[in-house]
């Protein structure tokens, strides 16, 4: 195991069970002290245990009892309000970091404090996909913008791309972190509120409407549906499509959606069922196995 391949578990909070700790981190022992130093800011509680474990294999590193003791009296994080940033590598070229509080399912009335498995299936989906450098992407219900920051740096920030949520909080303040994070700061990221069927003033140069994660409850179905239908009917609009993934927690809810998307005039595919290699890929840098199916849909008139 590299120094790179052992940081990059590390940026991903690979469970501690998992790293690949041996006599081997001796040669980079430099270089590991600056890496934990910088993830204690964050997470000091990981760093505590990656310490405990590397003390538990009698590794021997110089400073690795004074960096253990600094951290002794650290408690775990208790509850879903704790904060992290995680890195995922989601392509050979592009890594997006998230400022997020990762046990956290909803708060505040969203759930955009987190990032969802539908929204890493979703931006390696279309790693595997040819995008045209100049395309307008707005994304649905975008919470930490990961799908969107993906797309940008994917596509050279040739891209444009409205990042949209009903939550105007999020979009000021963990939206900005992240965009800050990934040291995205472009006229081509614009944030704005949408509220679906609700919040009119849709912008008519999108050419790619996305979304992930974001048919977990059919209450908000009609809503959705028919703001899906606004930026396809549009007379003046240049969407033709939208690409949305969906974690498959409910047949029932699913099926729900489809109905709905149907009652207003538009056609619906799958396009990706719970792929093996993306799966693989997500599983690889989420360090477990996915428990539900993820699907892919396209959405036309």
């Amino acid at each position: 195991m590299t120094c790179e391949q052992l940081f990059k578990q590390l940026r991903g909070r690979c469970p501690v069970k998992q790293l690949s700790l041996n006599d081997e981190i001796c040669n980079y022992s430099g270089e590991l002290y600056e890496e934990l130093t910088k993830i204690k800011e964050y997470n000091p509680y990981y760093v505590k245990t990656v310490l405990k474990t590397i003390i538990d294999k009698s590794i021997d590193i110089e400073w690795i009892y004074e960096e253990y003791m600094k951290v002794l009296n650290v408690s775990p994080p208790t509850g879903g309000n704790y904060e992290d940033i995680i890195e995922y590598p989601l392509s050979n070229d592009v890594t997006i970091k998230i400022w997020e509080k990762p046990k956290l399912i909803s708060c505040l009335s969203t759930t955009g404090f987190r990032t969802w498995e539908a929204a890493l299936y979703l931006c390696i989906y279309f790693s595997t996909m040819k995008l045209d450098d100049n395309t307008t992407f707005l994304e649905l219900g975008a919470g930490t913008g990961l799908v969107s920051m993906f797309l940008y740096k994917q596509l050279h920030g040739q891209c444009k791309n409205y990042i949209t949520d009903g939550d105007t909080n999020l979009l000021e303040d963990s939206l900005l972190k992240n965009l800050r994070l990934n040291e995205i700061a472009s006229k081509q990221i614009i944030r704005q509120r949408l509220i679906w069927n609700e919040d009119k003033n849709i912008p008519l140069d999108v050419n790619i409407l996305i979304g992930a994660d974001i048919t977990y409850d059919s209450s908000y179905f009609p809503q959705l549906c028919q703001c899906i239908h606004d930026f396809l009917h549009h007379d003046e609009s240049k969407c033709k499509e939208m690409i949305i993934s969906c974690t498959v927690r409910s047949e029932e809810t699913l099926a729900a959606f489809r109905t709905e998307i149907s009652k207003v005039n538009l056609t619906i595919e799958l396009v990706s069922n719970n792929d093996p290699e993306i799966i693989a890929h997500m599983e690889s840098i989420l360090y477990k196995k996915l428990i539900a199916p993820i699907h892919v849909y396209r959405i036309i008139r």
